[in-house]
């Protein structure tokens, strides 16, 4: 009797368990990554390179942007007359995009290990 308890429990718990793998989680097409370049900004010189620049050159390149923002790298940096000041921009871009990113000099945000960088997407571009 035990076995057929046994056996009958395993079938049923066999027949409500669902083979549709359509309710599997799959990676969304449309996933972003966040990504930075040096703005090149020199103290007491300018603002360096605009978010609508590199922004312009992403989309040339074929590469959607989805925001931009500009952000400090998080490191400390003298207060000297034509050095860096750490002022880098900040692109939200589709995962699909980022090889093409690359090549182009952009790297991924969490390579940053020195800067705590939330984007707010406040600033959209238009492509």
């Amino acid at each position: 009797m035990k076995q057929f308890m046994l056996i009958a429990t395993g079938l049923l718990i066999t027949a409500c368990t669902s083979t549709d793998s359509s309710n599997d989680i799959q990676p969304l097409s449309n996933e972003r990554v966040t990504i930075y370049k040096d703005a090149v900004k020199k103290q007491c010189f300018g603002d360096g390179i605009a978010l609508e620049t590199m922004s312009s050159t992403l989309s040339i390149s074929g590469v959607t942007v989805f925001c931009a923002e500009r952000h400090n790298d998080g490191m400390v940096y003298p207060q000297v007359c034509g050095n860096d000041e750490g002022t880098i921009n900040v692109f939200s871009i589709s995962k699909s995009d980022l090889e093409t990113a690359k090549t182009l000099g952009f790297k991924e945000v969490s390579e940053l290990k020195s800067a705590q960088i939330k984007t707010s997407c406040a600033e959209v571009i238009k492509n």
